[in-house]
């Protein structure tokens, strides 16, 4: 037992010696009296003797090596205890060892707090460089359009040879006559047909083949929209609302697919009529014969040859009748019920294929158009043996069991079907949209899958070289791609109009998606979102399409007075402003009040509004005008404050008002500025206004030019006459003046007089100029110590716009001081008894102006300092000369 036990130790000591072994040593497998002896044969094969003991201590001696030197200090060690085992000292502080472990505890928790801390600054600095990234972008962008002279619409070819030609312009006004009533329908929360309105458009006599197609278009999204059936009312929530995960996502994609599915059918049962018609002689329809019977018509005229031979021999004839086509034409012109009655009543001739007419049977009577689970295998195995036999099938029959099989999923194309129409048919009867999925993978087929398919063809499959892109739209429409299609229509110069309002019918209807974070969106009209959706940027969309009518506006010759004549009639006009607004007032149909988690929209919709404002040239039309008696007036804006959410005086001053002055005042535009506080009521932020336009007039650089200074002469007469002005209304006006800061009208005087100073200065006329500046109490100009410091005091408390302009004043005084003082010293006056007294009113004025300087230097900068410390000098040298 105890051997046992000591191989143990011994195997787990030399486990315990390969761990220690840290410096990757060879190890010496060798017992102490194996290595003893291999030393001391090892010894005895090299016999020393005193020649090679030379050899050894002359061999080291060349190398540097003192060997008796080293010798000596060998022999003096003392050896004797270096091998004795040494005590084990056992120190067991636990307390110390506890506290190590607590400050190891500290440190790391230190670091990791350090490193978590590093890693959040990090990621909070990238967030807040995106955001300031894309509001920098934004700001980039509203100030881009609001100095640009040009729009989308203007920069092309488009703007430039059809903006100008009757036709156009008065489609533009046509289309802009409707969006008021829609805004006024919105804002009495009524429903308003809106795509009907706008198809009306389309239906012109003189209307191109091009309009025709944009009809179809309109019919197609009023069945989208289910305008008509709805009676205009909007339902719980849009479409444009829902996420894919929610419940209400496939209900509402079902409903839009077979809208989408329901009216290629009734596009094909016109499509028959119209051939029906252009071919009556041949056709002999007569009377108004059943649906039927116009289809069986139909298929005679369109696969029979003249002489009566059917077009493709792979046509199943029974009875004189290619059954298989005749079906396929009911169910494709939406004609199911009678599809179905045929089948029943005609059983005998599907002998062909004696399973048919219970499959049929089994689709067509199921609400949701599905097959039993072995119902289904068996029609795609016929599928298949129809498909790849060696006789060739009759095409449609292919297309009958590939529709209610849902066969054929993967395949692309289907060459027998020649219209892009028939191959949306299919493609949406095959179209499966499920809340939970198909229990097979194979047998999924939803409207991502159609959608991801059309993408694939490229644009070019459908609208060939861009020279048909309604008919790209159409299949983007067809495929609930709506904001991919708007985005495609729009790219092409001829469609651009189209493209606004079949946008604007869409987000009307909710069927229209915008980006997540619409204030902080680019130039891009086209956004894809991190889940790959498609938004639309519609409010970019509708804010470039407004500029159009500055466009319009001035191209038209006859007009003069800012607006715009509707209807060819110089008599009626209409502001270009309140079409522009009544598009903007659009934005808001993205806003809470239609349930909308946001009302970033609406906040674009009141800076675009701002910035029409700012672009028009009276902002008196949109805003309104102030009466002393009876208020703000109404302007355009008023009639839809409520729809663009405003629902106080209070909220519009703060949404539009406010912000207007303060970039009008940014820009350097006073008078509008002015207008808009006025509006406001906030008379102090008025004469705020009047003061910086005053002090800017003083901060203008002095000209040489003579015909420039009497132009800033007069401009600086003008701004103050306009002060003044103001001033002396709201005077006559006790409850505004009463309101008015004294400190304020105080700042206007000065800075008044500090411009009338200015002007005498500029015409020679020092001795008034300084008689104004005197008069302003600012600077002082007599000798009297008590005056001087009360005014010195009173610099603290000055008003900016006054204390940044007193250095310059104080350079010109001293300027004007020392000329008027070097024209009394000169000797011509200088022995005159007056010119002495005025010499010496001089010494004082500049005396007191120097003594202010002093106790003010540490609030003038030291160019002012050194300027009137050179004039003082000058003054000095010259006193001297004279004394000698």
């Amino acid at each position: 037992m105890a051997t046992e036990t000591f191989k143990k130790l011994y195997e787990s000591s030399k486990l315990l010696v390969a761990q220690s072994n840290r410096d990757q040593l060879p190890v010496l497998e060798r017992g102490l009296d194996q290595i003893d002896t291999e030393t001391q044969r090892l010894f005895g094969k090299n016999k020393t003797d005193q020649e090679q003991t030379a050899h050894a201590h002359f061999f080291l001696a060349q190398n540097g090596i003192n060997t008796q030197d080293l010798t000596q200090k060998l022999d003096a060690m003392d050896t004797t205890r270096i091998f004795q085992p040494a005590d084990t000292i056992n120190d067991t502080d636990v307390e110390k060892y506890l506290e190590q472990a607590h400050e190891r505890s500290i440190i790391d928790t230190i670091e990791e707090t350090r490193q978590n801390t590093i890693f959040d600054f990090e990621e909070l600095s990238e967030q807040m460089m995106e955001t300031n990234w894309r509001t920098t972008n934004r700001r980039i962008l509203e100030e881009w359009d609001h100095h640009q002279n040009t729009s989308v619409f203007e920069d092309d070819k488009f703007i430039k040879s059809t903006t100008m030609t009757p036709t156009f312009r008065q489609r533009v006004l046509d289309y802009a006559a409707i969006i008021p009533k829609l805004n006024d329908a919105r804002l009495s929360r009524k429903g308003f047909p809106v795509v009907e309105e706008f198809s009306k458009l389309s239906k012109s006599i003189h209307s191109e083949r091009i309009h025709d197609r944009n009809l179809d278009i309109w019919k197609l999204l009023g069945n989208l929209a289910r305008e008509v059936e709805r009676h205009n009312k909007e339902s719980s929530k849009m479409y444009s609302q829902l996420q894919s995960d929610d419940p209400a996502m496939a209900n509402m994609t079902r409903r839009l697919i077979a809208s989408a599915k329901n009216w290629l059918e009734k596009e094909y049962t016109e499509y028959i009529d119209d051939e029906l018609v252009r071919h009556a002689r041949d056709a002999k329809t007569g009377g108004v014969p059943s649906p039927a019977h116009r289809i069986r018509v139909f298929m005679n005229l369109k696969f029979k040859k003249g002489s009566g031979e059917w077009t493709d021999s792979r046509f199943e004839i029974v009875n004189g009748t290619a059954i298989w086509i005749y079906l396929y034409l009911l169910i494709r012109s939406g004609h199911s019920k009678q599809a179905l009655q045929f089948v029943k009543e005609n059983e005998q001739l599907f002998s062909a294929e004696p399973q048919f007419v219970r499959y049929f049977t089994e689709y067509m009577e199921s609400p949701e158009r599905r097959l039993r689970k072995t119902t289904h295998d068996a029609v795609v195995a016929d599928y298949q043996r129809l498909e790849y036999g060696q006789q060739n099938a009759d095409p449609y029959k292919l297309i009958l069991y590939r529709v209610i099989g849902r066969c054929g999923l993967n395949k692309k194309r289907l060459p027998e079907i020649g219209t892009t129409e028939d191959y949306m048919w299919l493609q949406l009867s095959l179209v499966r949209q499920t809340e939970n999925g198909e229990e097979y993978g194979y047998e999924r087929y939803n409207l991502h899958d159609v959608q991801n398919l059309i993408l694939s063809f490229k644009s070019n499959v459908f609208d060939n070289n861009g020279s048909s892109p309604r008919s790209y739209f159409l299949v983007l429409l067809l495929t609930l791609q709506f904001e991919r299609a708007i985005n495609y229509l729009y790219k092409n110069e001829k469609s651009r109009l189209e493209a606004v309002h079949f946008a604007i019918a869409l987000a009307y209807h909710g069927l229209l998606r915008i980006p997540e974070n619409p204030l902080t969106r680019s130039i891009d009209l086209l956004v894809i979102e991190d889940d790959e959706r498609a938004s639309l940027n519609f409010a970019r969309l509708i804010y470039q399409y407004t500029r159009i009518f500055a466009s319009i506006h001035n191209n038209q010759s006859s007009n003069t007075n800012n607006n715009i004549i509707i209807n060819k009639d110089p008599n009626t006009t209409i502001p270009k402003e309140q079409y522009a607004l009544n598009y903007l007032y659009l934005l808001t149909l993205y806003s809470d009040r239609q349930r909308y988690d946001s009302d970033d929209m609406i906040t674009l919709c009141h800076q675009y509004i701002r910035e029409l404002i700012l672009g028009s040239k009276d902002p008196k039309v949109i805003l309104g005008e102030r009466s002393p008696e009876l208020g703000r007036q109404r302007g355009l804006l008023d009639t839809y404050k409520d729809l663009i959410g405003i629902a106080s005086e209070r909220s519009f001053i703060q949404a539009i008002l406010q912000p207007l002055a303060e970039k009008y005042t940014q820009e350097g535009r006073y008078l509008e500025a002015v207008f808009v506080y006025e509006l406001t009521t906030d008379y102090n932020k008025v004469v705020d206004i009047l003061n910086k336009q005053l002090g800017d007039a003083l901060q203008q650089p002095r000209v040489t030019d003579a015909n420039q200074t009497l132009l800033r002469r007069n401009s600086d007469e003008e701004i103050i006459r306009f002060a003044l002005g103001r001033l002396a209304d709201y005077e006559k006006q006790q409850h505004i003046g009463v309101l008015i800061k004294e400190s304020k009208k105080h700042t206007v005087q000065v800075l008044i007089n500090f411009l009338r100073s200015r002007s005498l200065y500029e015409e020679e006329l020092y001795e008034q100029a300084l008689q104004v500046i005197y008069q302003s109490g600012v600077i002082p100009l007599q000798d009297d110590f008590g005056q001087v410091q009360r005014a010195a005091e009173q610099f603290e408390r000055l008003d900016e716009g006054i204390s940044k302009n007193v250095p310059d004043m104080l350079l010109m005084v001293t300027d004007m001081l020392l000329k008027l003082w070097t024209t009394f010293t000169g000797p011509k006056l200088v022995s005159q008894p007056a010119a002495k007294e005025t010499v010496a009113r001089i010494e004082e004025n500049i005396r007191a102006v120097l003594a202010f300087v002093g106790m003010i230097q540490f609030k003038m900068p030291a160019d002012t300092i050194t300027k009137l410390n050179r004039a003082e000098m000058m003054m000095s040298a010259h006193t001297h000369r004279l004394s000698q």
